[in-house]
Protein backbone atom coordinates (compact mmCIF):
# COMPACT_ATOMS: atom_id res chain seq x y z
CA UNK A 1 0.00 0.00 0.00
CA UNK A 2 1.11 3.15 -0.91
CA UNK A 3 0.87 6.61 0.59
CA UNK A 4 2.55 9.25 2.55
CA UNK A 5 3.84 7.86 5.31
CA UNK A 6 3.91 11.39 7.10
CA UNK A 7 -0.02 10.36 7.91
CA UNK A 8 0.81 6.61 9.86
CA UNK A 9 2.34 5.57 13.36
CA UNK A 10 5.38 4.05 13.22
CA UNK A 11 6.09 0.87 14.41
CA UNK A 12 10.00 2.20 15.53
CA UNK A 13 13.03 -0.55 16.52
CA UNK A 14 12.87 0.37 20.19
CA UNK A 15 9.12 -1.02 20.31
CA UNK A 16 10.03 -3.92 18.30
CA UNK A 17 12.97 -4.71 20.72
CA UNK A 18 10.85 -4.00 23.73
CA UNK A 19 8.16 -6.32 22.73
CA UNK A 20 10.84 -8.85 22.18
CA UNK A 21 11.72 -8.64 25.37
CA UNK A 22 8.29 -9.13 26.95
CA UNK A 23 7.11 -11.83 24.52
CA UNK A 24 10.43 -13.58 26.42
CA UNK A 25 9.25 -12.71 29.81
CA UNK A 26 5.95 -14.01 29.07
CA UNK A 27 6.84 -17.42 27.67
CA UNK A 28 9.18 -17.87 30.43
CA UNK A 29 6.97 -17.51 32.95
CA UNK A 30 4.64 -19.35 31.39
CA UNK A 31 5.88 -22.06 30.17
CA UNK A 32 8.97 -22.55 32.91
CA UNK A 33 7.77 -21.42 35.43
CA UNK A 34 3.80 -22.70 35.01
CA UNK A 35 3.05 -19.00 36.40
CA UNK A 36 0.95 -15.95 35.00
CA UNK A 37 2.48 -12.60 33.62
CA UNK A 38 0.28 -9.35 33.06
CA UNK A 39 2.09 -6.87 31.30
CA UNK A 40 1.09 -3.40 31.91
CA UNK A 41 -0.43 -0.95 28.85
CA UNK A 42 2.54 1.51 27.93
CA UNK A 43 0.71 4.35 28.65
CA UNK A 44 0.52 3.09 32.73
CA UNK A 45 4.28 2.13 32.86
CA UNK A 46 6.18 4.18 34.51
CA UNK A 47 8.82 1.96 35.46
CA UNK A 48 6.91 -1.00 35.82
CA UNK A 49 6.22 -3.35 32.59
CA UNK A 50 4.10 -5.92 33.82
CA UNK A 51 3.49 -8.34 37.10
CA UNK A 52 3.66 -11.83 37.43
CA UNK A 53 1.34 -13.70 39.47
CA UNK A 54 2.10 -17.05 41.58
CA UNK A 55 0.53 -20.35 40.89
CA UNK A 56 0.73 -23.35 43.18
CA UNK A 57 1.32 -26.73 41.41
CA UNK A 58 -2.74 -27.32 41.62
CA UNK A 59 -3.34 -24.62 39.48
CA UNK A 60 -3.90 -22.25 42.60
CA UNK A 61 -4.09 -18.42 41.74
CA UNK A 62 -2.54 -17.18 45.42
CA UNK A 63 -2.93 -13.43 44.65
CA UNK A 64 0.71 -12.88 45.43
CA UNK A 65 2.89 -11.01 42.53
CA UNK A 66 5.91 -9.45 41.88
CA UNK A 67 6.48 -6.46 39.53
CA UNK A 68 9.14 -6.50 36.99
CA UNK A 69 10.74 -4.22 35.33
CA UNK A 70 12.23 -5.18 31.60
CA UNK A 71 15.10 -3.89 29.26
CA UNK A 72 15.60 -5.58 26.11
CA UNK A 73 18.38 -4.99 23.72
CA UNK A 74 22.86 -5.95 23.85
CA UNK A 75 23.42 -2.77 25.27
CA UNK A 76 22.64 -3.59 28.68
CA UNK A 77 25.11 -6.87 28.59
CA UNK A 78 27.92 -4.27 27.97
CA UNK A 79 29.02 -3.56 31.76
CA UNK A 80 30.07 -5.81 33.48
CA UNK A 81 32.06 -7.38 36.34
CA UNK A 82 33.55 -10.10 37.75
CA UNK A 83 30.25 -11.18 39.28
CA UNK A 84 27.63 -10.07 36.28
CA UNK A 85 25.89 -7.62 34.30
CA UNK A 86 25.92 -4.05 35.62
CA UNK A 87 22.37 -2.69 35.10
CA UNK A 88 22.19 1.30 35.41
CA UNK A 89 18.68 2.69 36.42
CA UNK A 90 17.45 5.68 36.40
CA UNK A 91 16.93 8.23 39.52
CA UNK A 92 13.50 9.05 39.07
CA UNK A 93 12.52 5.36 39.53
CA UNK A 94 14.40 5.00 43.17
CA UNK A 95 11.19 5.83 45.20
CA UNK A 96 8.32 4.76 42.66
CA UNK A 97 10.25 1.43 43.32
CA UNK A 98 11.05 1.52 46.74
CA UNK A 99 7.43 2.87 47.40
CA UNK A 100 6.09 -0.42 45.95
CA UNK A 101 4.66 -2.50 48.62
CA UNK A 102 5.25 -6.03 46.72
CA UNK A 103 8.87 -7.06 45.64
CA UNK A 104 10.05 -5.81 42.18
CA UNK A 105 12.70 -7.66 39.67
CA UNK A 106 14.98 -6.36 36.96
CA UNK A 107 15.14 -8.51 34.05
CA UNK A 108 17.57 -7.62 31.15
CA UNK A 109 16.96 -9.48 28.09
CA UNK A 110 18.98 -10.64 25.29
CA UNK A 111 16.94 -9.74 21.87
CA UNK A 112 19.12 -12.33 19.82
CA UNK A 113 18.96 -14.78 21.59
CA UNK A 114 15.31 -14.65 24.28
CA UNK A 115 17.69 -15.55 27.04
CA UNK A 116 16.98 -13.46 30.55
CA UNK A 117 18.48 -12.75 33.63
CA UNK A 118 17.36 -10.98 36.76
CA UNK A 119 17.48 -9.74 39.88
CA UNK A 120 15.61 -8.53 42.64
CA UNK A 121 15.66 -4.78 43.60
CA UNK A 122 16.74 -3.96 46.59
CA UNK A 123 18.63 -0.59 47.71
CA UNK A 124 21.18 -2.65 49.80
CA UNK A 125 22.23 -3.95 46.91
CA UNK A 126 22.14 -0.79 44.32
CA UNK A 127 25.37 1.89 44.25
CA UNK A 128 25.70 4.91 43.42
CA UNK A 129 26.82 6.44 39.13
CA UNK A 130 27.69 9.82 38.45
CA UNK A 131 24.40 10.97 37.56
CA UNK A 132 22.06 7.51 38.21
CA UNK A 133 22.22 4.25 40.29
CA UNK A 134 23.09 1.00 39.25
CA UNK A 135 22.88 -2.91 40.11
CA UNK A 136 24.74 -5.84 39.85
CA UNK A 137 22.75 -8.88 37.70
CA UNK A 138 24.23 -11.89 38.34
CA UNK A 139 25.82 -14.20 35.41
CA UNK A 140 23.80 -17.21 37.45
CA UNK A 141 20.58 -15.59 37.60
CA UNK A 142 19.08 -16.68 34.05
CA UNK A 143 15.26 -16.46 34.13
CA UNK A 144 13.75 -19.78 33.75
CA UNK A 145 12.83 -22.63 36.16
CA UNK A 146 15.50 -22.68 38.33
CA UNK A 147 14.56 -18.85 39.59
CA UNK A 148 11.17 -20.39 40.81
CA UNK A 149 12.41 -21.33 44.39
CA UNK A 150 14.34 -18.15 44.65
CA UNK A 151 11.23 -15.91 43.58
CA UNK A 152 8.94 -18.03 45.60
CA UNK A 153 11.44 -17.05 48.86
CA UNK A 154 10.36 -13.21 47.82
CA UNK A 155 6.47 -13.61 48.31
CA UNK A 156 6.72 -16.16 50.75
CA UNK A 157 4.55 -18.99 51.23
CA UNK A 158 0.74 -18.18 50.63
CA UNK A 159 -1.56 -18.20 53.31
CA UNK A 160 -5.05 -19.81 53.98
CA UNK A 161 -7.58 -17.39 55.97
CA UNK A 162 -10.37 -19.21 55.62
CA UNK A 163 -10.00 -20.60 59.39
CA UNK A 164 -9.23 -17.16 60.94
CA UNK A 165 -11.88 -15.65 58.69
CA UNK A 166 -14.58 -18.29 60.33
CA UNK A 167 -13.29 -17.09 63.79
CA UNK A 168 -13.89 -13.77 62.88
CA UNK A 169 -17.56 -14.74 61.71
CA UNK A 170 -18.74 -15.75 64.43
CA UNK A 171 -17.19 -13.07 67.01
CA UNK A 172 -19.23 -10.90 65.07
CA UNK A 173 -22.50 -12.74 64.72
CA UNK A 174 -22.03 -13.19 68.79
CA UNK A 175 -22.06 -9.46 68.88
CA UNK A 176 -24.62 -8.84 66.80
CA UNK A 177 -26.91 -11.21 69.17
CA UNK A 178 -25.77 -9.86 72.24
CA UNK A 179 -28.20 -7.31 74.02
CA UNK A 180 -25.36 -6.47 76.32
CA UNK A 181 -21.40 -6.38 74.95
CA UNK A 182 -19.18 -6.60 78.54
CA UNK A 183 -15.58 -5.25 77.87
CA UNK A 184 -13.67 -5.97 81.52
CA UNK A 185 -9.79 -4.28 82.15
CA UNK A 186 -8.20 -6.80 84.69
CA UNK A 187 -6.00 -5.31 87.46
CA UNK A 188 -3.09 -6.09 85.87
CA UNK A 189 -3.69 -4.26 82.84
CA UNK A 190 -4.46 -1.11 85.43
CA UNK A 191 -1.38 -1.57 87.05
CA UNK A 192 0.89 -1.56 83.84
CA UNK A 193 -0.94 0.83 82.31
CA UNK A 194 -2.07 -1.64 79.44
CA UNK A 195 -4.07 -0.48 77.32
CA UNK A 196 -4.04 -1.89 73.88
CA UNK A 197 -6.54 -4.68 74.34
CA UNK A 198 -9.16 -1.89 75.03
CA UNK A 199 -8.19 -0.04 71.93
CA UNK A 200 -7.82 -3.49 69.58
CA UNK A 201 -11.49 -4.04 70.93
CA UNK A 202 -12.93 -0.42 70.14
CA UNK A 203 -11.60 -0.81 66.14
CA UNK A 204 -12.68 -4.13 65.93
CA UNK A 205 -16.45 -2.93 67.10
CA UNK A 206 -16.06 0.57 64.78
CA UNK A 207 -14.63 -0.48 61.68
CA UNK A 208 -17.39 -2.66 60.34
CA UNK A 209 -20.62 -0.22 60.16
CA UNK A 210 -22.91 -3.14 61.00
CA UNK A 211 -21.03 -3.92 63.71
CA UNK A 212 -21.18 -0.25 64.75
CA UNK A 213 -24.57 0.71 64.54
CA UNK A 214 -25.37 -2.96 66.14
CA UNK A 215 -23.74 -1.97 69.39
CA UNK A 216 -24.77 1.54 69.79
CA UNK A 217 -25.51 2.07 73.67
CA UNK A 218 -24.88 -1.94 74.29
CA UNK A 219 -21.22 -1.51 75.49
CA UNK A 220 -20.82 -1.98 79.25
CA UNK A 221 -17.11 -1.46 80.46
CA UNK A 222 -16.21 -2.09 83.79
CA UNK A 223 -12.86 -2.70 86.06
CA UNK A 224 -12.11 -6.32 87.54
CA UNK A 225 -9.51 -7.41 90.39
CA UNK A 226 -11.11 -4.97 92.90
CA UNK A 227 -13.76 -6.59 94.62
CA UNK A 228 -11.84 -7.34 97.98
CA UNK A 229 -10.89 -3.25 98.44
CA UNK A 230 -13.74 -1.63 100.13
CA UNK A 231 -13.04 2.00 98.31
CA UNK A 232 -15.00 3.15 94.95
CA UNK A 233 -13.38 2.64 92.02
CA UNK A 234 -12.83 6.66 91.83
CA UNK A 235 -10.81 6.30 94.94
CA UNK A 236 -8.22 4.11 93.41
CA UNK A 237 -5.13 5.91 92.56
CA UNK A 238 -3.75 3.33 89.66
CA UNK A 239 -7.48 3.09 88.63
CA UNK A 240 -7.93 6.71 87.76
CA UNK A 241 -4.17 6.50 86.59
CA UNK A 242 -5.56 4.25 83.89
CA UNK A 243 -9.06 5.79 83.00
CA UNK A 244 -6.65 9.28 82.70
CA UNK A 245 -4.58 7.55 80.28
CA UNK A 246 -6.99 5.46 78.50
CA UNK A 247 -9.60 7.82 78.05
CA UNK A 248 -8.43 10.36 75.27
CA UNK A 249 -7.64 7.16 73.45
CA UNK A 250 -11.39 6.26 72.64
CA UNK A 251 -13.05 8.79 70.45
CA UNK A 252 -16.43 6.81 70.56
CA UNK A 253 -17.38 6.19 74.14
CA UNK A 254 -20.25 8.13 74.21
CA UNK A 255 -21.29 6.33 71.44
CA UNK A 256 -21.18 3.01 72.62
CA UNK A 257 -21.03 3.09 76.04
CA UNK A 258 -24.75 1.95 77.55
CA UNK A 259 -26.33 4.69 79.30
CA UNK A 260 -26.94 2.36 82.26
CA UNK A 261 -27.90 3.30 85.70
CA UNK A 262 -25.98 1.85 88.80
CA UNK A 263 -22.57 0.11 89.16
CA UNK A 264 -22.99 -1.10 85.08
CA UNK A 265 -22.35 3.14 84.45
CA UNK A 266 -19.93 2.76 82.60
CA UNK A 267 -19.79 6.63 82.18
CA UNK A 268 -20.00 7.79 85.50
CA UNK A 269 -17.18 5.81 86.24
CA UNK A 270 -15.06 7.39 83.89
CA UNK A 271 -16.44 10.69 84.71
CA UNK A 272 -15.62 10.11 88.69
CA UNK A 273 -12.02 8.97 87.70
CA UNK A 274 -11.84 12.06 86.18
CA UNK A 275 -12.83 14.60 87.93
CA UNK A 276 -12.72 15.20 91.54
CA UNK A 277 -15.44 13.62 93.73
CA UNK A 278 -16.30 14.11 97.28
CA UNK A 279 -19.21 12.08 99.39
CA UNK A 280 -21.72 14.49 100.89
CA UNK A 281 -24.38 13.76 103.04
CA UNK A 282 -27.88 14.68 102.02
CA UNK A 283 -31.38 13.86 104.61
CA UNK A 284 -32.02 11.45 106.83
CA UNK A 285 -28.09 10.02 106.58
CA UNK A 286 -28.41 9.27 102.84
CA UNK A 287 -25.43 9.88 101.16
CA UNK A 288 -24.89 11.40 97.59
CA UNK A 289 -21.60 11.96 95.14
CA UNK A 290 -20.60 15.54 94.47
CA UNK A 291 -18.88 15.66 91.20
CA UNK A 292 -16.45 18.75 91.03
CA UNK A 293 -16.28 19.99 87.46
CA UNK A 294 -12.78 20.46 86.88
CA UNK A 295 -10.29 21.14 83.78
CA UNK A 296 -10.71 17.81 83.13
CA UNK A 297 -14.89 18.14 82.79
CA UNK A 298 -14.79 20.67 79.66
CA UNK A 299 -11.92 18.22 77.20
CA UNK A 300 -13.85 14.98 78.03
CA UNK A 301 -17.54 16.44 77.12
CA UNK A 302 -16.08 17.89 73.86
CA UNK A 303 -14.14 15.22 73.11
CA UNK A 304 -16.61 12.77 73.02
CA UNK A 305 -19.62 14.46 71.76
CA UNK A 306 -17.26 15.52 68.52
CA UNK A 307 -16.28 11.71 68.56
CA UNK A 308 -19.75 11.17 68.97
CA UNK A 309 -20.11 13.47 65.73
CA UNK A 310 -18.12 12.25 64.13
CA UNK A 311 -19.43 8.49 64.13
CA UNK A 312 -23.16 8.80 63.30
CA UNK A 313 -22.43 11.08 60.84
CA UNK A 314 -19.86 8.77 58.90
CA UNK A 315 -22.84 6.25 59.23
CA UNK A 316 -25.68 7.90 58.41
CA UNK A 317 -27.36 8.13 61.46
CA UNK A 318 -27.39 11.88 61.92
CA UNK A 319 -31.28 11.73 62.98
CA UNK A 320 -29.81 9.39 66.22
CA UNK A 321 -27.61 12.01 67.13
CA UNK A 322 -29.69 13.69 69.44
CA UNK A 323 -31.34 10.64 71.06
CA UNK A 324 -28.04 9.35 72.17
CA UNK A 325 -26.70 12.67 73.55
CA UNK A 326 -29.73 12.64 75.30
CA UNK A 327 -28.89 9.47 77.06
CA UNK A 328 -25.31 10.13 77.88
CA UNK A 329 -26.23 13.42 79.42
CA UNK A 330 -29.22 11.09 81.55
CA UNK A 331 -26.20 8.52 82.32
CA UNK A 332 -23.95 11.45 83.91
CA UNK A 333 -26.87 12.93 85.57
CA UNK A 334 -25.87 16.22 83.92
CA UNK A 335 -29.13 18.35 83.20
CA UNK A 336 -30.41 17.77 78.97
CA UNK A 337 -32.72 21.34 79.12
Amino acid sequence: MKGNSAFFPKLTAANKTGKIGVDAVTSLVSNELGWLFRQNHQENDYGIDGYIDVVLEDGSVTGQSIAVQIKTGKSFFEAKTSAGYVFSGDMKHLNYYLNHDIPIIIIICMPETSKCYWEVFAPEKTERTKSNWKLVIPFGNQFNNSSKKALLALVGPPKDYSSALETHWAFTEALHASDRVHFMVSRSEILALEVQPLLNFFERITVNPTTCIKLQGRVIFSVSGYNSDLRELWEIPEVRKWIAFAEPLVPSWFFFLAPEQGVLNSLKLLLTCLCPVKRITVEEGIQKLEIEYSDAFEPFMMKNFCGLNELTERLGIDDQNERISRDVMKALELPTG
